[in-house]
């Protein structure tokens, strides 16, 4: 009995795979993220960490593990599905390797912290949902500008050189707008082209560009300015001096006038020659007045190649002209002393115009020429000339751009080694715009390249 039961069971499940159309033994297949997988196969999700299998009936189950998922890195991986990359916070690292977590809404925290990107951000969930990595708490610093060869400060202002144009620096972002060109003289605002005599009346003054460009309108002597038609009496008393329109001296002789000299307790005629003091230079005795050399070589030598320093209230005068490299140049110790506001320009070797050599000494820079320093020339651009053999074209703001002008610049010399970087024509980091200037080299930017 039980025999012929278990045959009709057979017989049944026969006819039961004869009625089928998938056939007896057969499965329905799963598709996938467009792939087609057979029952009982198992394949890596879609999140590259789950795993998923193809049931009979043809529907795929997953896994449902909470993956760690990383982005970023030399890789450049990307995070799937609706997550973020949060990155590491604090090295800038353009390689940095960061987490793929759910995108968040964040709080309305006032916490700023400055992204690797140089913005500020609200706080740091805000960075993170932007996919930007920390560089410190706080907000980010202003950036400065370059402007005209020069560094501005955040905020900071100046007029473009030629022009009635104020540049301001806003985070090293330069903005330029039309300017009144006014001048400041003795707390009055003065309008472009108007002349004004300043209170000493000896300075006569005209506002061109924002800028004022003065002259004397007096004579000068011994340090002391006088109008036309003021006078002084020589030391002696042997002349009278008034000065002229020409802003120069007319003098005639006076009833009252001593002849002799007197120097270090003796007594000396017109005309005589005695030591001086130092037993070097010489004096002379002129109508009452002694009137001494100065050579240069009666003083100590300075520098050379053993760095011979001057002493206390001295200062090291170099040789007049030639090259300006001072490394292993001798000068001479002279005292320091008050210069005379005579006008006789010379031009230091650090390009800046100074009254007279005197000015020139006291400062400690050496004289590269007579005469005031050479105005910048224009060069690149079109039909434009070449610079001179030690100068550059310098083009801050246009590298290379051989149709915009430039201004030729002397090549630096003596440069410190304060670290200050920019970031030069070329894409090479400098550590200051001296010696960027020293290869020849315009500077784009303050910082470093980036």
């Amino acid at each position: 009995m039980t025999k012929r039961w278990t045959m009709c069971l057979l017989l049944l499940a026969a006819w039961a795979c004869i009625g089928s159309t998938t056939g007896c033994g057969s499965s329905t297949p799963c598709t996938y993220e467009g792939k087609t997988y057979k029952a009982g196969e198992t394949f890596p999700s879609s999140d590259g960490c789950n795993t998923c299998s193809c049931n009979a009936s043809g529907e795929t189950s997953c896994t449902l593990r909470d993956c760690i998922q990383t982005c970023g890195g030399l890789e450049e991986k990307v995070c799937t599905g609706e997550k973020v990359c949060v990155l590491q916070s604090g090295s800038c690292n353009a390689h940095a390797e960061g987490l793929c977590k759910e995108k968040q809404t964040c709080p309305d925290v006032a916490a700023p912290v400055c992204g690797c990107d140089g913005k500020t951000y609200d706080n740091s969930c805000i960075a993170e949902q932007a996919g930007v990595q920390l560089k410190s708490t706080g907000p980010c610093p202003k950036r400065s500008c370059i402007h005209e060869g020069k560094t501005l400060q955040h905020g900071e202002s100046k007029l473009n050189n030629g022009s009635c144009e104020e540049c301001t620096c806003d985070d090293g972002k330069l903005t330029c707008q039309p300017d009144q060109c006014t001048c400041l003289v003795d707390g009055k605002a003065i309008k472009n082209g108007e002349e004004v005599t300043l209170k000493d009346g000896c300075e006569t003054c005209v506002c061109d560009s924002g800028e004022l460009s003065c002259h004397k309108a007096c004579c000068l002597h011994e340090e002391t300015y006088y109008k036309p038609g003021e006078s002084y009496t020589t030391a002696d008393k042997c002349e009278l001096c008034t000065c002229q329109k020409g802003l120069k001296f007319a003098c005639k002789g006076t009833t009252t006038c001593s002849t002799d000299c007197t120097y270090e307790g003796k007594r000396w005629t017109t005309g005589q020659t005695f030591p001086h003091k130092d037993g070097c230079n010489k004096c002379t005795c002129n109508g009452g007045t002694v009137t001494c050399t100065d050579l240069i070589e009666c003083y100590p030598e300075c520098g050379g190649t053993q760095g011979v320093q001057c002493g206390a209230g001295e200062i090291c005068k170099y040789n007049f002209g030639g090259s300006c490299d001072t490394a292993g140049a001798k000068g001479r110790c002279i005292p320091v002393k008050t210069c005379s506001k005579t006008e006789n320009e010379v031009c230091g070797c650090d390009q800046k115009t100074y009254l007279n050599q005197c000015t020139a000494d006291m400062a400690g820079i050496k004289v590269a020429y007579s005469g005031p320093c050479k105005t910048s020339q224009p060069c690149g651009g079109r039909g434009l000339a070449p610079c001179g053999a030690e100068e550059f074209c310098n083009q801050p703001t246009h590298c290379g751009r051989t149709d915009i002008p430039g201004k030729c610049t002397p090549i630096a010399q003596g440069c410190t080694k304060e670290y200050n970087p920019v970031c030069g024509c070329g894409g090479q980091t400098y550590a200051n715009e001296c010696l960027a200037h020293a290869q020849g080299v315009s500077v784009q930017y303050a910082g470093a390249c980036k």
